[in-house]
């Protein structure tokens, strides 16, 4: 019985997990009304991660990635996006407050694009995934930059 309840345990765990999936490509809105591909993103290691806005957890993990951001920023690449309702919030963020006009990477709204966060399984935020260069998955979910993450790309 306990072989079973681990094997289930071990499956259930695989199947949140996408590590060694291939990236899923998306193009997404920045608050210009820009759009971006995310595949021109791929010349070194990609940070995704995923926030709400209005989250405490999520605002103190994008002060974690801003505090590292210049120091690591020649090795990966780093993403934002939005998932908050509206891309209004994400604007009054990153244009309208002293906190979010000092980020210097990419915000990106999803759009309300919720297949993308089928694909990636975003369940609970801040959530991080990190992507090679060569377009694997290599952590889905990847630690919080304040549980030592990003220091691989210093």
């Amino acid at each position: 019985e306990h072989r079973k309840i681990a094997l289930n345990t071990v499956n259930a765990l695989l199947s949140v997990s996408h590590s060694g999936k291939e990236f899923g490509d998306f193009v997404l809105k920045t608050v210009s009304d820009e759009e971006v591909n995310l595949s021109q993103y791929m010349d070194k290691p990609l940070v995704l991660n995923f926030v709400k806005l209005n989250d405490v957890e999520s605002k103190r993990e994008l002060e974690v990635v801003h505090a590292m951001y210049d120091s690591i920023s020649s090795n990966c690449n780093i993403i934002t996006i939005s998932c908050d309702k509206n891309l209004d919030a994400l604007y009054n963020f990153a244009k309208n407050t002293k906190v979010g006009s000092r980020y210097k990477w990419q915000m990106l709204h999803f759009d309300g694009n919720y297949d993308l966060l089928e694909y990636y399984k975003i369940k609970a935020f801040p959530m991080f995934i990190l992507i090679s260069k060569d377009g694997r998955v290599v952590e889905n979910p990847m630690r919080n930059p304040s549980e030592g993450s990003l220091l691989r790309f210093f």
